[in-house]
């Protein structure tokens, strides 16, 4: 889980740190731990979401800093404890850990959102109509967008372009999304790279089997929403960048 590997980042960056999964568990833990400061991530299971979380965390310990993460822009929900004086930092993922581990050493507040440098996506998908319109949402949310056609377009620009991310469709006039992921993952200069196959055709339980036999990070079916499928992307992004920065790995 992210909030596992975080833990064993911030440990390894000299920091006592301790892991918790939802917004009570945290809140609790906080009375125990007296953090100097809180990373909370936005999203939490039913109950106190992270800036609820947060702000009962801040109102026992007023000194602690509050560094919010999240996988949309969290403008809107933020803007009334905004008027209540709560001045948290928030950042929206996938942010670098080391540009983590940075904001955590720093001791400005500032709120911050979505500073952080866009990743690159590479969207595949050979009708027109449905690569533009993916682009466009993936493009309006801070995302650098490139685009391919077929198999062989794709694995041309992933070596590149390496782009963080690929949407890649398993339906290809050449080669089939499957065998693409396959063949990203045999070579060195991709295989890191994530991909989530998309497909409006196979919902079934073997296609998404076989999709995550040969080394996909998702496997998302038509209709989409832009929403959810900008909050997914940002989360996977959030874990690889975690993973390869993890003390283990």
């Amino acid at each position: 889980m992210i909030a596992d590997t975080l833990e064993a980042i911030l440990g390894h960056a000299g920091y006592k740190a301790r892991a918790t999964y939802s917004g009570e568990e945290g809140v609790a833990l906080a009375r125990t731990f007296r953090p100097d400061v809180v990373i909370a991530d936005y999203h939490m299971p039913p109950g106190l979401n992270g800036i609820e979380a947060s702000v009962a965390i801040k109102k026992m310990f007023p000194g602690v800093r509050i560094i919010m993460l999240s996988g949309q822009m969290l403008g809107e929900e933020f803007a009334p404890f905004r008027l209540k004086g709560f001045n948290f930092l928030l950042l929206s993922k996938p942010i670098h850990p080391g540009d983590l581990v940075d904001k955590v050493r720093c001791e400005d507040v500032v709120i911050d959102e979505s500073v952080n440098k866009q990743p690159r996506i590479l969207n595949v998908d050979d009708v027109e109509q449905h690569r533009y319109s993916i682009s466009r949402v993936l493009a309006r949310a801070g995302f650098e967008v490139s685009e391919a056609e077929t198999g062989k377009e794709a694995l041309t620009k992933a070596l590149e372009i390496q782009p963080d991310l690929i949407l890649l469709d398993i339906h290809l006039p050449d080669v089939n999304g499957y065998d693409v992921c396959k063949e990203l993952r045999r070579m060195p200069e991709t295989a890191r790279i994530a991909v989530v196959h998309i497909t409006a055709s196979d919902k079934s339980a073997e296609a998404a089997m076989r999709s995550a036999n040969v080394g996909a990070d998702e496997y998302l079916t038509h209709p989409i929403v832009p929403k959810r499928l900008v909050h997914r992307i940002r989360e996977l992004l959030q874990m690889k960048y975690l993973e390869s920065d993890s003390p283990s790995s």
